[in-house]
């Protein structure tokens, strides 16, 4: 089951169904499930930005209340920047629901006397929106500000660093859907096998990947 819905999933309990949840989570539901590792993915992403000199960062994604996603990216990325000395101004916070366009706003955080000197962008519409901003209004990634994204493993190449017009400055946490599919098939299996096993969440390791990363794996 790749979304929470509780009505649903409590069926499927109640059928006796064995159920896994693919990249979404909820507390107290009581369910197997296999999730990308959101707070060590921002976790570096904030060590990222700091150790790039960065001191007014700024974290811009989906609102911190609306799911595990959003609220372990944010405490992973807070953590960091409260670790290196530092913290998350409420002005520079910014929280975009899913349908709506966040170009605005950055091109607005952007354009401040006081424009953050790092952002944190961690959703690949984000991170690209934050890129366009830039472009319009001539400010250039790696000198004037440093920005991190989050992407798919698989398509990081093709759908993030191909925004870019230079892939050095591109670098994004990403993780791989194959190994999430391959985790979530194997836990269906032990699920399907052995039904008294108690529910288990199963993290998807992230990393950092930079255009160096990239063409070595190439």
């Amino acid at each position: 089951v790749d979304c929470v819905d509780p009505e649903l999933i409590h069926a499927l309990q109640e059928a006796r169904i064995p159920v896994v949840l693919v990249d979404a989570w909820e507390v107290d539901l009581g369910v197997d499930g296999a999730v990308q590792d959101n707070y060590t993915g921002a976790f570096t992403a904030g060590r990222w930005v700091v150790e790039r000199g960065c001191r007014n960062i700024a974290w811009a994604g989906r609102p911190v209340g609306d799911s595990t996603h959003s609220r372990e990216r944010f405490g992973g990325a807070a953590a960091a920047l409260q670790t290196g000395g530092l913290n998350l101004a409420r002005k520079n916070i910014l929280e975009f629901k899913t349908d709506a366009d966040p170009l605005p706003a950055l091109r607005a955080l952007l354009s401040r006397k006081d424009r953050p000197d790092g952002v944190m962008a961690l959703w690949q519409d984000v991170a690209l929106a934050a890129r366009q901003a830039a472009d319009e209004l001539g400010l250039v990634i790696g000198r004037d500000f440093h920005l991190i994204g989050w992407a798919v493993d698989e398509n990081y190449d093709s759908l993030y660093a191909a925004g870019f017009s230079k892939t050095a400055d591109a670098p994004a946490i990403v993780w791989s859907a194959t190994a999430m599919a391959d985790t979530a098939l194997r836990r269906l299996m032990d699920r399907r096998s052995h039904p008294e096993l108690s529910p288990q969440r199963i993290s998807v390791p992230t990393r950092l990947r930079t255009a160096d990363v990239g063409a070595k794996k190439r």
